[in-house]
Formats: C-alpha cells, structure tokens, sequence
C-alpha cells in the first residue's frame, strides 16, 4: 500500500534522544534506540520508530567522512592544534571515525556533558574552539572562547556562533586561524610602533625641540605607516574553491590541547 501522510500533535523534541508526538491518540517516538524502547545497540548508527513504546520500524544511517576531512585535522595539527571529537554517537562509531582522521574522542555525550567539556578546558587554562552545526551543540557553542559553525545549521545555532563557514571545507577552519594569527601579528606591531613613537616624540614637542608643524607630520605620518601595516592582511591567499563532497555531513573535530594556554576546539558529529 501507498504510504499515507499523517497529523502529528504535541510534537517535541527530547534533546540528545529523539522526537515524540502524537496521532490519532497514539505516541509515537522516533530517535535512538532506548528512547523508542527497544534495545540499545553497540554501533548506535540505527534510529527507531515506536508506536505507543513498542518498535515498529528500524532506519540504519550512515554519516561518512568528508573528503577534505583528513586534510583538514592535518592542517590543524600543523598549526599546534590537536583534534577531539566529542559526539552523542555510540563510543564504537565514534572509535571507527577517530581511527580514520587520527584524533581522540568522546562519546555519548548531551548537551549538558558537551558543556561541561569546554567548561572543564576553561578552567585548566585552555583556549576553546567549537565547531558544532546541531541544537544539541549551542550550549557548548555559547560557552566556547569562538564558536563555528556552518552555511547549513540553523538559525538558532549561528546565532549563538561568531564565526559562519560559507561553503563546506573543513580547510577553512586551518585559514581561520592563520588569519587570526597574523591579524594578533599586525596588530601587536601597530601597537608597538605607536607605542614608541608617541615615547620618543612627545617628550621632545613638550620641551620645544619639535616644532608644531613637524610633529603634525611625523603624526601623520606615523597613522599612514600603520594603516599600511595593516592593509597587508587583505593581501591573504583567498580561500580555495569548495569541493563538492559526497555527504552533506562530515566528522568535525573537537580540538583539545594538553593543558596551559594550549588552543582547543570541539565539533559534534551528534
């Protein structure tokens, strides 16, 4: 038979485990495994439907890694950035994608546990990064040093991001950093060269060995040489084009450090 659409009424979602309604008097759940009463399984990569806590039906979801993704962790790495993933995904899944990109991992995690992570971090001194495009990771986003996420996510999550990726490349997440980099270089010497210019100048306008119209043009001058300084960061290598991936979905990092000042970011992967 053809199947038939339905109204479903009190839809909520229960975070970290599903969605529930109900039709026609009936509850119906959809989403992990105990939450639709039936039995948990290992990989966690099957999502249930139960009709009033019995199990009717059974999907099996595949989330494979991007292409770029490897790349993208190596890039990080490159930039003294280690790479965890903290996921509500089953720890057997989560095992088999940390294998392939070579990062650590974190399973079956909530919304309140994700939170906590970068809470944890904070206080040991770290300097957290998340990437998360899901509701399940506002919290963690909210609570992160900077905060990434992506075209595709909702509303609610870019607005709790400070950084919106406009195309798909996880590479982008290495530029940003670079380009954060560079901008604290430039910065640190406009800084220092405003810093000993007004030290050397000032003191002589003060006891007269300036004269006005010169120490106007050495200002001037001073405030042209910075805007220079700093107009080389628009000459940045533009991103490459985006790739076009096989699945809209991938295995985002969380990145952790060891400890101190070490730079540390989180992506979910659910």
């Amino acid at each position: 038979p053809e199947p038939r659409a339905t109204i479903v009424e009190d839809a909520r979602v229960v975070t970290g485990a599903g969605v529930e309604g109900r039709s026609a008097g009936r509850l119906l759940r959809i989403g992990r495994a105990d939450f639709a009463g039936a039995a948990a399984e290992r990989d966690g990569r099957a999502v249930y439907l139960s009709i009033d806590g019995r199990p009717v039906a059974r999907f099996v979801v595949d989330d494979p890694i991007r292409p770029d993704a490897e790349a993208a962790i190596a890039a990080l790495h490159a930039e003294g950035i280690d790479a965890t993933m903290v996921s509500g995904d089953s720890p057997e899944r989560c095992r088999e994608l940390a294998a392939l990109l070579g990062i650590d991992f974190v399973a079956r995690q909530t919304p309140e546990t994700k939170l906590e992570i970068v809470r944890t971090m904070k206080a040991a001194g770290a300097r957290v990064l998340v990437v998360g495009d899901g509701i399940n990771d506002i919290p963690a986003l909210a609570a992160a040093d900077v905060s990434v996420t992506v075209l595709e996510s909702s509303d609610l999550v870019r607005s709790k991001s400070d950084v919106l990726l406009l195309n798909r490349r996880l590479g982008a997440l290495a530029e940003l950093i670079r380009m954060g980099k560079r901008t604290r270089r430039v910065l640190r010497q406009n800084l220092y060269w405003a810093l000993g210019y007004n030290l050397c100048a000032m003191p002589l306008a003060a006891m007269g060995f300036m004269v006005p119209w010169v120490a106007a043009v050495g200002m001037a001058g001073s405030s042209v040489l910075v805007m220079l300084n700093a107009s080389r960061l628009l000459g940045a290598p533009a991103p490459l084009p985006a790739p076009l991936p096989t699945s809209p979905h991938g295995a985002p990092g969380r990145r952790a450090g060891s400890g101190g000042d070490t730079p540390r970011a989180i992506g979910s992967t659910g």
